[in-house]
Protein backbone atom coordinates (compact mmCIF):
# COMPACT_ATOMS: atom_id res chain seq x y z
CA UNK A 1 0.00 0.00 0.00
CA UNK A 2 2.76 2.45 0.61
CA UNK A 3 4.51 1.90 -2.42
CA UNK A 4 1.74 2.36 -4.19
CA UNK A 5 1.03 6.24 -2.16
CA UNK A 6 4.26 6.93 -3.04
CA UNK A 7 4.47 5.86 -6.97
CA UNK A 8 1.56 8.57 -6.60
CA UNK A 9 3.71 11.65 -4.31
CA UNK A 10 7.38 10.60 -4.74
CA UNK A 11 9.12 12.98 -7.67
CA UNK A 12 10.31 10.30 -10.46
CA UNK A 13 13.35 10.13 -11.91
CA UNK A 14 12.55 12.72 -15.05
CA UNK A 15 11.12 15.74 -12.93
CA UNK A 16 13.69 15.23 -10.05
CA UNK A 17 16.49 15.71 -12.88
CA UNK A 18 15.06 18.66 -14.38
CA UNK A 19 13.83 20.19 -11.35
CA UNK A 20 17.67 19.62 -9.73
CA UNK A 21 19.18 21.17 -13.47
CA UNK A 22 17.04 24.15 -12.54
CA UNK A 23 17.81 24.65 -9.06
CA UNK A 24 21.28 24.22 -9.92
CA UNK A 25 21.22 27.19 -12.42
CA UNK A 26 19.48 29.17 -10.28
CA UNK A 27 22.14 29.08 -7.70
CA UNK A 28 25.02 29.17 -10.29
CA UNK A 29 23.61 31.92 -11.33
CA UNK A 30 22.81 33.94 -8.29
CA UNK A 31 26.19 32.83 -6.92
CA UNK A 32 28.26 34.14 -9.59
CA UNK A 33 26.92 37.51 -8.53
CA UNK A 34 27.45 37.53 -5.18
CA UNK A 35 30.10 39.21 -3.27
CA UNK A 36 30.85 37.74 0.81
CA UNK A 37 27.91 35.48 0.57
CA UNK A 38 27.18 32.67 -0.52
CA UNK A 39 23.46 30.38 -1.13
CA UNK A 40 22.47 27.39 -0.54
CA UNK A 41 19.21 25.34 -1.38
CA UNK A 42 17.34 24.75 2.18
CA UNK A 43 13.83 23.27 2.90
CA UNK A 44 12.38 19.93 1.98
CA UNK A 45 14.62 19.91 -1.56
CA UNK A 46 17.58 19.83 0.45
CA UNK A 47 16.31 16.82 2.94
CA UNK A 48 15.03 15.23 -0.31
CA UNK A 49 11.69 15.11 1.24
CA UNK A 50 9.53 17.05 -1.50
CA UNK A 51 6.67 15.89 -3.04
CA UNK A 52 5.79 15.45 -6.44
CA UNK A 53 4.64 18.63 -8.29
CA UNK A 54 5.56 20.44 -5.15
CA UNK A 55 8.35 23.05 -6.61
CA UNK A 56 9.14 25.58 -3.93
CA UNK A 57 12.70 25.98 -3.73
CA UNK A 58 13.96 27.49 -0.37
CA UNK A 59 17.33 29.69 -1.00
CA UNK A 60 19.63 30.67 2.04
CA UNK A 61 22.02 33.12 1.20
CA UNK A 62 24.52 33.07 4.43
CA UNK A 63 26.00 36.41 5.22
CA UNK A 64 29.39 36.23 7.34
CA UNK A 65 27.52 39.55 9.36
CA UNK A 66 24.25 40.96 9.57
CA UNK A 67 24.43 44.35 7.99
CA UNK A 68 21.53 45.46 5.87
CA UNK A 69 21.31 41.83 4.24
CA UNK A 70 17.92 42.00 3.06
CA UNK A 71 19.18 45.29 0.91
CA UNK A 72 22.54 43.59 0.02
CA UNK A 73 20.49 41.11 -1.35
CA UNK A 74 17.84 42.65 -3.09
CA UNK A 75 20.66 44.43 -5.04
CA UNK A 76 22.00 41.22 -6.64
CA UNK A 77 18.81 40.04 -7.42
CA UNK A 78 17.25 42.66 -9.51
CA UNK A 79 20.50 42.26 -11.01
CA UNK A 80 20.37 38.55 -11.86
CA UNK A 81 16.23 38.14 -12.20
CA UNK A 82 13.15 39.89 -13.41
CA UNK A 83 9.67 40.16 -11.12
CA UNK A 84 11.72 40.23 -7.58
CA UNK A 85 9.14 40.35 -4.93
CA UNK A 86 10.11 41.23 -1.49
CA UNK A 87 8.18 39.74 1.18
CA UNK A 88 8.23 41.48 4.18
CA UNK A 89 9.10 39.87 7.76
CA UNK A 90 11.10 39.44 10.54
CA UNK A 91 13.99 39.94 8.07
CA UNK A 92 12.73 40.57 4.26
CA UNK A 93 13.05 37.95 2.08
CA UNK A 94 12.48 37.87 -1.67
CA UNK A 95 9.81 35.53 -4.02
CA UNK A 96 11.15 34.73 -7.75
CA UNK A 97 9.09 32.70 -10.62
CA UNK A 98 11.87 30.94 -12.94
CA UNK A 99 11.37 28.39 -15.00
CA UNK A 100 8.62 26.82 -13.29
CA UNK A 101 9.71 27.09 -9.65
CA UNK A 102 8.85 29.59 -7.11
CA UNK A 103 12.18 30.06 -5.26
CA UNK A 104 12.28 31.70 -2.22
CA UNK A 105 15.74 33.36 -1.18
CA UNK A 106 16.15 34.07 2.65
CA UNK A 107 19.07 36.15 3.91
CA UNK A 108 20.66 34.63 7.15
CA UNK A 109 23.69 34.95 8.59
CA UNK A 110 26.34 32.47 9.05
CA UNK A 111 26.23 30.64 12.00
CA UNK A 112 27.56 27.35 13.40
CA UNK A 113 25.07 26.95 16.69
CA UNK A 114 21.33 27.99 17.05
CA UNK A 115 22.40 30.57 20.26
CA UNK A 116 24.82 32.55 17.78
CA UNK A 117 21.54 33.27 15.49
CA UNK A 118 20.69 36.99 14.67
CA UNK A 119 17.14 36.43 13.75
CA UNK A 120 14.93 33.03 13.56
CA UNK A 121 15.53 32.63 9.91
CA UNK A 122 19.16 32.31 10.40
CA UNK A 123 18.55 28.80 12.33
CA UNK A 124 16.38 27.03 9.36
CA UNK A 125 19.58 25.78 7.00
CA UNK A 126 20.76 24.02 10.96
CA UNK A 127 17.69 22.69 10.14
CA UNK A 128 17.78 21.14 7.05
CA UNK A 129 21.43 19.81 8.38
CA UNK A 130 20.28 18.15 11.06
CA UNK A 131 17.40 16.60 9.29
CA UNK A 132 19.81 14.78 6.26
CA UNK A 133 22.23 13.61 8.89
CA UNK A 134 19.48 11.62 10.74
CA UNK A 135 17.67 10.27 8.07
CA UNK A 136 18.31 7.54 5.01
CA UNK A 137 15.93 6.37 1.83
CA UNK A 138 13.52 4.68 3.95
CA UNK A 139 12.82 7.69 6.89
CA UNK A 140 12.77 10.11 3.70
CA UNK A 141 10.19 8.18 2.18
CA UNK A 142 8.36 7.88 5.48
CA UNK A 143 8.60 11.75 5.99
CA UNK A 144 6.71 11.97 2.07
CA UNK A 145 4.21 9.65 3.56
CA UNK A 146 3.54 11.82 6.47
CA UNK A 147 3.19 15.07 4.76
CA UNK A 148 1.01 13.79 2.34
CA UNK A 149 -0.79 11.70 5.26
CA UNK A 150 -1.63 15.42 6.97
CA UNK A 151 -2.09 17.23 3.73
CA UNK A 152 -4.59 15.44 2.74
CA UNK A 153 -6.41 15.53 6.27
CA UNK A 154 -6.03 19.26 6.16
CA UNK A 155 -2.97 19.16 9.16
CA UNK A 156 -0.32 20.48 7.19
CA UNK A 157 1.13 23.79 7.44
CA UNK A 158 2.08 25.41 10.80
CA UNK A 159 1.02 28.71 9.82
CA UNK A 160 -1.45 30.89 12.37
CA UNK A 161 -4.45 30.67 10.70
CA UNK A 162 -3.77 26.59 9.98
CA UNK A 163 -1.98 25.65 12.86
CA UNK A 164 -1.00 22.75 11.94
CA UNK A 165 2.42 20.56 11.61
CA UNK A 166 5.29 22.18 9.65
CA UNK A 167 7.01 19.63 7.50
CA UNK A 168 10.05 20.24 10.47
CA UNK A 169 8.06 19.05 13.22
CA UNK A 170 6.81 15.86 11.06
CA UNK A 171 10.51 15.08 9.83
CA UNK A 172 11.34 15.11 13.72
CA UNK A 173 8.69 12.82 14.56
CA UNK A 174 9.40 10.63 12.26
CA UNK A 175 12.98 10.24 12.95
CA UNK A 176 12.27 10.23 16.43
CA UNK A 177 10.19 7.13 16.02
CA UNK A 178 11.80 5.60 13.11
CA UNK A 179 9.10 5.20 10.70
CA UNK A 180 5.72 5.92 9.52
CA UNK A 181 4.16 3.14 10.82
CA UNK A 182 5.63 3.33 14.32
CA UNK A 183 4.77 7.22 14.42
CA UNK A 184 1.26 6.31 13.59
CA UNK A 185 0.93 3.82 16.38
CA UNK A 186 2.26 5.86 18.87
CA UNK A 187 -0.26 8.57 18.15
CA UNK A 188 -2.96 6.79 19.03
CA UNK A 189 -1.80 7.18 22.74
CA UNK A 190 -0.73 10.62 22.55
CA UNK A 191 -1.62 13.06 25.45
CA UNK A 192 -2.42 16.32 26.00
CA UNK A 193 1.34 17.72 27.66
CA UNK A 194 3.40 14.65 25.77
CA UNK A 195 6.76 15.75 25.18
CA UNK A 196 9.10 14.91 21.86
CA UNK A 197 12.56 15.27 23.10
CA UNK A 198 15.20 13.28 20.64
CA UNK A 199 18.27 15.12 21.87
CA UNK A 200 16.82 14.62 25.79
CA UNK A 201 18.23 18.09 26.42
CA UNK A 202 17.30 20.04 29.84
CA UNK A 203 13.43 21.48 29.01
CA UNK A 204 13.37 24.91 30.36
CA UNK A 205 10.24 26.37 28.08
CA UNK A 206 8.15 29.08 28.68
CA UNK A 207 4.59 28.65 29.32
CA UNK A 208 4.04 30.93 26.38
CA UNK A 209 5.78 28.24 24.10
CA UNK A 210 3.55 25.03 25.12
CA UNK A 211 1.21 23.71 22.82
CA UNK A 212 -0.45 19.82 23.06
CA UNK A 213 2.37 18.36 21.63
CA UNK A 214 5.50 19.65 22.42
CA UNK A 215 8.75 18.66 20.24
CA UNK A 216 11.70 20.23 21.46
CA UNK A 217 13.75 21.92 18.54
CA UNK A 218 17.06 19.58 18.16
CA UNK A 219 18.79 22.24 17.14
CA UNK A 220 17.31 24.84 19.44
CA UNK A 221 16.80 23.16 22.67
CA UNK A 222 14.61 26.51 23.86
CA UNK A 223 12.33 26.03 20.76
CA UNK A 224 9.19 23.88 20.84
CA UNK A 225 8.92 23.26 17.32
CA UNK A 226 5.33 22.29 17.44
CA UNK A 227 3.79 25.65 19.21
CA UNK A 228 2.02 26.31 16.68
CA UNK A 229 -0.24 23.31 16.59
CA UNK A 230 -3.49 23.64 18.17
CA UNK A 231 -5.55 21.41 20.29
CA UNK A 232 -8.02 20.60 17.53
CA UNK A 233 -5.44 19.50 14.69
CA UNK A 234 -3.57 17.57 17.54
CA UNK A 235 -7.16 15.85 18.19
CA UNK A 236 -7.80 15.68 14.55
CA UNK A 237 -4.45 14.02 14.06
CA UNK A 238 -4.89 11.15 17.19
CA UNK A 239 -8.30 10.26 15.81
CA UNK A 240 -7.23 9.89 12.16
CA UNK A 241 -4.29 7.54 13.46
CA UNK A 242 -6.52 5.56 15.83
CA UNK A 243 -8.93 4.96 12.75
CA UNK A 244 -5.81 4.31 9.69
CA UNK A 245 -4.37 1.42 12.27
CA UNK A 246 -7.76 -0.13 12.31
CA UNK A 247 -8.04 -0.10 8.61
CA UNK A 248 -5.44 1.11 6.93
CA UNK A 249 -6.70 2.49 3.16
CA UNK A 250 -4.82 4.59 0.45
CA UNK A 251 -7.74 7.14 0.88
CA UNK A 252 -6.08 8.52 4.06
CA UNK A 253 -3.42 9.79 1.26
CA UNK A 254 -5.61 11.25 -1.39
CA UNK A 255 -6.16 15.03 -1.48
CA UNK A 256 -10.01 15.30 -1.09
CA UNK A 257 -11.89 17.98 -3.02
CA UNK A 258 -14.04 20.41 -1.47
CA UNK A 259 -17.63 19.76 -1.64
CA UNK A 260 -19.60 22.79 -0.10
CA UNK A 261 -23.10 22.63 -2.41
CA UNK A 262 -25.91 22.76 0.04
CA UNK A 263 -25.17 25.15 2.41
CA UNK A 264 -27.30 28.09 3.18
CA UNK A 265 -24.12 30.52 1.75
CA UNK A 266 -21.23 29.89 -0.18
CA UNK A 267 -18.58 32.93 -0.56
CA UNK A 268 -15.52 32.76 -2.75
CA UNK A 269 -12.43 34.64 -1.96
CA UNK A 270 -8.70 35.37 -3.14
CA UNK A 271 -6.30 36.66 -0.57
CA UNK A 272 -4.06 39.48 -0.59
CA UNK A 273 -0.87 38.81 -1.99
CA UNK A 274 2.34 39.04 0.61
CA UNK A 275 3.53 36.19 2.93
CA UNK A 276 0.96 33.50 3.54
CA UNK A 277 1.28 33.29 7.14
CA UNK A 278 0.03 37.30 7.46
CA UNK A 279 -2.71 37.40 4.21
CA UNK A 280 -3.91 33.74 5.59
CA UNK A 281 -4.32 35.19 8.95
CA UNK A 282 -6.47 38.18 7.54
CA UNK A 283 -8.55 35.85 5.62
CA UNK A 284 -9.13 34.39 8.57
CA UNK A 285 -10.59 37.06 10.54
CA UNK A 286 -12.67 37.92 7.56
CA UNK A 287 -14.41 34.42 7.80
CA UNK A 288 -14.79 34.90 11.76
CA UNK A 289 -15.87 38.06 11.63
CA UNK A 290 -18.74 37.36 9.20
CA UNK A 291 -19.24 34.40 11.33
CA UNK A 292 -20.19 36.31 14.45
CA UNK A 293 -21.97 39.14 12.69
CA UNK A 294 -24.23 36.42 10.68
CA UNK A 295 -24.51 34.00 14.37
CA UNK A 296 -25.35 37.84 15.94
CA UNK A 297 -28.14 38.40 13.71
CA UNK A 298 -29.45 35.59 12.35
CA UNK A 299 -27.93 32.52 14.46
CA UNK A 300 -24.82 29.88 12.85
CA UNK A 301 -25.12 26.27 12.39
CA UNK A 302 -22.58 25.85 11.25
CA UNK A 303 -19.58 27.40 9.22
CA UNK A 304 -15.65 26.25 8.02
CA UNK A 305 -13.72 27.81 5.54
CA UNK A 306 -10.92 26.23 3.48
CA UNK A 307 -8.09 28.21 2.06
CA UNK A 308 -6.45 26.95 -0.61
CA UNK A 309 -9.24 26.55 -2.51
CA UNK A 310 -10.88 30.05 -1.28
CA UNK A 311 -13.85 29.25 0.10
CA UNK A 312 -16.25 29.43 3.04
CA UNK A 313 -19.52 28.34 3.89
CA UNK A 314 -22.21 29.10 6.38
CA UNK A 315 -25.21 27.90 7.58
CA UNK A 316 -28.24 30.06 9.51
CA UNK A 317 -30.60 29.29 12.17
CA UNK A 318 -33.09 31.49 10.45
CA UNK A 319 -33.36 33.04 6.91
CA UNK A 320 -35.20 36.14 7.99
CA UNK A 321 -36.05 38.01 10.85
CA UNK A 322 -38.05 40.60 11.83
CA UNK A 323 -37.93 44.27 9.92
CA UNK A 324 -37.32 45.88 13.66
CA UNK A 325 -35.66 44.49 17.26
CA UNK A 326 -35.89 46.22 20.26
CA UNK A 327 -33.40 48.81 21.22
CA UNK A 328 -32.27 48.71 24.83
CA UNK A 329 -32.42 52.24 26.69
CA UNK A 330 -31.54 53.75 30.22
CA UNK A 331 -33.15 53.17 33.26
CA UNK A 332 -36.27 54.90 33.88
CA UNK A 333 -35.12 56.48 36.90
CA UNK A 334 -31.86 57.88 35.06
CA UNK A 335 -33.71 61.51 34.35
CA UNK A 336 -31.07 62.77 32.29
CA UNK A 337 -30.12 60.47 30.34
CA UNK A 338 -34.16 58.89 29.95
CA UNK A 339 -34.67 62.20 28.56
CA UNK A 340 -31.94 62.45 25.74
CA UNK A 341 -33.61 59.11 24.82
CA UNK A 342 -37.10 60.24 24.85
CA UNK A 343 -35.88 62.96 23.09
CA UNK A 344 -34.44 60.89 20.71
CA UNK A 345 -37.13 58.13 19.63
CA UNK A 346 -40.01 59.25 19.27
CA UNK A 347 -41.97 55.56 20.37
CA UNK A 348 -40.39 54.84 23.84
CA UNK A 349 -42.14 52.36 26.09
CA UNK A 350 -41.38 50.90 29.21
CA UNK A 351 -40.38 46.98 30.58
CA UNK A 352 -39.23 46.83 33.88
CA UNK A 353 -37.18 49.41 34.42
CA UNK A 354 -35.31 49.59 31.31
CA UNK A 355 -36.60 51.97 28.42
CA UNK A 356 -36.66 50.16 25.03
CA UNK A 357 -37.59 51.31 21.60
CA UNK A 358 -38.64 49.48 18.44
CA UNK A 359 -35.45 50.30 15.48
CA UNK A 360 -35.63 49.43 11.67
CA UNK A 361 -33.12 46.26 10.64
CA UNK A 362 -32.01 47.20 7.72
CA UNK A 363 -31.20 43.63 6.71
CA UNK A 364 -33.79 41.29 7.54
CA UNK A 365 -33.09 38.87 4.85
CA UNK A 366 -29.54 36.89 6.07
CA UNK A 367 -28.11 36.89 2.07
CA UNK A 368 -28.91 40.75 2.01
CA UNK A 369 -26.50 40.92 5.01
CA UNK A 370 -24.26 38.92 3.78
CA UNK A 371 -24.19 41.26 0.61
CA UNK A 372 -23.87 44.29 3.14
CA UNK A 373 -21.34 42.09 5.87
CA UNK A 374 -18.30 41.43 2.16
CA UNK A 375 -18.95 45.16 1.54
CA UNK A 376 -17.51 46.81 5.18
CA UNK A 377 -14.01 48.24 4.96
CA UNK A 378 -13.07 45.70 7.75
CA UNK A 379 -13.67 42.95 5.31
CA UNK A 380 -12.42 44.83 2.03
CA UNK A 381 -8.98 45.57 3.47
CA UNK A 382 -8.52 42.16 4.80
CA UNK A 383 -8.76 40.44 1.36
CA UNK A 384 -8.16 40.91 -2.21
CA UNK A 385 -11.94 39.84 -3.56
CA UNK A 386 -15.00 38.03 -2.31
CA UNK A 387 -17.98 37.20 -3.60
CA UNK A 388 -21.04 34.94 -3.41
CA UNK A 389 -20.92 31.84 -5.06
CA UNK A 390 -23.98 30.49 -6.48
CA UNK A 391 -24.03 26.92 -7.86
CA UNK A 392 -26.49 26.32 -10.84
Amino acid sequence: MYNRVLRKIKPNKVESRIVDLRVKRFLHLLNKNLKNAEAFIGGSFAKNTWLRGNHDIDVFVLYDNNDNISFKLEKVLNKCFENVKRVHGSRDYFQIRKWGLDFEIVPVFKIIKSEDAKNVTDVSILHAQWVIANTNDKLVDDIRLVKQFCKANRLYGAETFIKGFSGYVLEILIIYYDGFEELVKAACKWKKGDVINIMNYKINLNKEKWSPLIVIDPVQKDRNAAAALSEEKFEVFIDLCKKFVKKKSVNYFINKKVNVKGHDVILEFKSLEGFKDVVGTKALKVFEFIKEKLDLEFGVKDASWYYDEGLMYFDVKKKNIDSYKKHLGPFVKDKIHADKFKEKYSKVFVIGERLYTNINVEHNNYLDYIKHLIGLEYVKSRIKSINRKIYK
